[in-house]
This record gives structure tokens, C-alpha cells and sequence, in this order.
């Protein structure tokens, strides 16, 4: 069925207005991941995070993964999802483990300001905060018997490899990826903002 003028104006002007609001939320997304992204892999770079996994060896193996988890994780519980996501492609997980990590902080994330929020409703900020971490938990364990052996971090990753980058092949590698992540994080916001606003002007969706 062919739009009027009106239409397809108003099409026009709907989708410019959802790709601005897109970008915006880009921008605020990358003031977020960029630092976080750059820290996790200078961290890791150096050795220094695997100085300190054995002190998350025992609770991540709970829930089969590896001790490098809990930084992700952690970064969900105080910063929300993007800073986790930011992370947890900075360090060297393989698929499975990004899918069990990313079922934890779907879950668990932004504790801190969505207890502060349920609080103000009523519910008990430790209570709420508690009961998703224990749903967390619960489901990733019980997600991770269906892979084999996801606690292994895969080869050569590990503060005893062969050969380790200098600083500036680091630097290259770490904005090569961070570009390919933030141009995937930039369509899908767009993408989803456009929709979404033509979706409203063209009184598809009530909002």
C-alpha cells in the first residue's frame, strides 16, 4: 500500500528524529565503554588480573567459569550492562563463557541504582538485590552443565604465553576491537531507536 506525501514526510522526519536519539544514546554508551574496555585490557596486557584470580577461583568455579569472570560481573553489579559488555570483550573468553557470563548480567546488573529505584517502592533494596543475585547464580550454574568445561580459559591466553605484544600492538589491537564493538553497539541502537520512533509517528505502537 503506497504512503501519501504526508505520510512519507512524516516517515522521513520520524526516522531522522530515531537515528538522532540512536546516536545520543551511542555517545553515552561510548563514554562508558571506551574507558572501561581500555582499563580490562591494560589489566590483562600487564598480567596484574592474573595476580588476583585466585581470589575468585572458588565462588566463579561454583558456577562454572573461570576466575576472570568476576570482573565482568562485577562491573554489571555496580556500572550496569554496557560497562560488563565492555569488559567481558576485552578479555579472552571463548562463546561459551561470554553466553554464561552475559546470562548472569541480564539478570544481575545495576544493583546499586535499581535497588535505590525498588526501594523507593517498597520492596527492600537487600531483599530485591539479594533474590537476583541468587537468580543469577542459580541460572548460570544450572546453564553451564549443558557446556563442556567452560571454567577453561581457551589457549594461549593467560599471564605464561609464548610471546606477549609490546605496548603499541596492544594499543592497536585494543582499538581495532573496540572500533568493530562500538560500529555493532552504533547499528543496533540506531537501529532500534529508528524503528521504534517511526513505529510511534506512524501510529503503529502506542506509546
Amino acid at each position: 500500500m503506497a504512503l501519501s506525501r504526508p505520510d512519507r514526510n512524516l516517515l522521513g522526519t520520524s526516522a531522522a528524529s530515531g537515528a538522532r536519539k540512536g546516536f545520543r544514546s551511542f555517545l553515552w554508551v561510548l563514554k562508558l565503554l571506551l574507558p572501561i574496555s581500555f582499563f580490562t585490557a591494560f589489566l590483562e596486557w600487564t598480567g596484574w588480573l592474573y595476580e588476583v584470580e585466585f581470589l575468585f577461583r572458588p565462588v566463579m568455579g561454583l558456577i562454572h567459569l573461570p576466575a576472570l569472570a568476576a570482573l565482568p560481573i562485577l562491573i554489571a553489579v555496580i556500572a550496569g550492562f554496557w560497562g560488563a559488555v565492555a569488559a567481558m570483550t576485552a578479555l579472552p573468553f571463548t562463546l561459551d563463557q561470554m553466553t554464561l557470563i552475559s546470562i548472569f548480567i541480564l539478570i544481575c546488573h545495576s544493583l546499586i541504582q535499581e535497588g535505590y529505584i525498588q526501594g523507593k517502592s517498597g520492596l527492600s533494596p537487600w531483599t530485591a538485590s539479594l533474590s537476583r543475585l541468587c537468580a543469577a547464580a542459580v541460572t548460570t550454574f544450572i546453564a553451564g552443565l549443558f557446556f563442556d568445561d567452560p571454567s577453561s580459559l581457551p589457549a594461549g591466553a593467560g599471564p605464561l604465553r609464548a610471546t606477549s605484544p609490546t605496548f603499541f600492538i596492544f594499543l592497536a589491537g585494543w582499538f581495532e576491537g573496540a572500533l568493530r564493538l562500538a560500529a555493532r553497539i552504533l547499528v543496533i541502537l540506531a537501529g532500534l531507536s529508528t524503528a521504534l520512533e517511526v513505529c510511534r509517528a506512524m501510529g503503529w505502537v502506542q506509546t
